[in-house]
C-alpha cells in the first residue's frame, strides 16, 4: 500500500472587523465578534474504534525523531478531549512495530495496525517542516499527507476518490506560523521549542480535519513561547 500522501490545510485570515467602523455604523463589527468566524465543517467522520496515529517520515525530513512522537500523541490526545474517538493506542507503539520492517520493504499500514491491536489507523505522512522554507524568512512551516485506514477491511476510508484525490494521495494540511524573530534562532535550545511549537500547531491542524471548527483563532502565532 502506498504511504504517500499529500495533506494541506487552509489557514483561515482574520478579517479586520475594525476597519469597518464609523460614528454611525458599528452594529455589524459588534455582531461579527459576538457571532464570531464562520466555522469549516469536519472533512470526514471518524469512527469511533480503537485508534492509532503513526506518523511517517521516510525521507528524514522532521528534525528530531521525537517529534513524530510529540505529532502522534498530540493528535490522539485531541481526538480524545474533542470524543471523536474513546480509544486510541500509542504511537510509540506503531512506531516501533514499523521500526521492524526489512531494508527496502514497507510494512503496510493496516499491518502496523493489526500489529497494535487497532482497527483504525490515522496514517500522517511528512511532507514539509522547517523553520525557514526558503532559508531566508524566519518562518516555521510544515506540511503533512493524511489517510484513515479501515484496519479490519483493509481499505482506505479517507480521502476516497469520489473526494478528488487521486488514488495515492491523502488529504492535504498546510501550516504556516507567522514571523519569528531572529534572534528566537539563535540558541538550539529556542530553535528545539520552536520545532516543538510548529510539531503541535501541525498536530492541530490534522485534528481539525476530523471536526468543525473556527479556521484560525484570533491572535494565534505570533511567535511561539519562550
Amino acid at each position: 500500500m502506498n504511504r504517500i500522501t499529500r495533506i494541506a490545510s487552509t489557514l483561515g485570515l482574520v478579517a479586520a472587523a475594525g476597519a469597518a467602523l464609523s460614528s454611525c455604523n458599528i452594529v455589524a463589527p459588534a455582531a461579527y465578534l459576538i457571532g464570531g468566524q464562520d466555522k469549516v465543517d469536519a472533512q470526514f467522520a471518524l469512527s469511533d474504534r480503537p485508534t492509532v496515529v503513526f506518523v511517517d517520515d521516510p525521507e528524514n525530513i522532521l528534525p528530531a525523531r521525537r517529534l513524530r512522537r510529540l505529532i502522534g500523541d498530540r493528535v490522539a490526545q485531541e481526538l480524545m478531549v474533542k470524543k471523536l474517538v474513546s480509544i486510541t493506542i500509542s504511537s510509540a507503539d506503531a512506531m516501533a512495530v514499523a521500526g521492524r520492517e526489512r531494508f527496502g520493504e514497507q510494512m503496510p499500514i493496516d499491518a502496523i495496525g493489526r500489529a497494535v491491536g487497532a482497527e483504525q489507523v490515522l496514517f500522517i505522512n511528512m511532507v514539509a517542516f522547517s523553520l525557514s522554507p526558503e532559508g531566508i524568512t524566519p518562518r516555521p512551516s510544515g506540511a503533512c499527507q493524511v489517510k484513515v485506514i479501515d484496519v479490519t477491511n483493509r481499505e482506505r476510508l479517507f480521502p476516497t476518490e469520489e473526494s478528488g484525490f487521486a488514488s495515492s494521495s491523502g488529504y492535504p494540511v498546510q501550516v504556516v506560523m507567522r514571523p519569528v524573530s531572529l534572534e528566537r534562532y539563535r540558541t538550539t535550545s529556542s530553535r528545539r521549542r520552536i520545532n516543538e511549537q510548529l510539531a503541535n500547531e501541525i498536530a492541530e491542524q490534522i485534528t481539525k480535519v476530523f471536526y468543525r471548527h473556527v479556521p484560525r483563532e484570533l491572535g494565534r502565532n505570533l511567535n511561539p513561547p519562550r
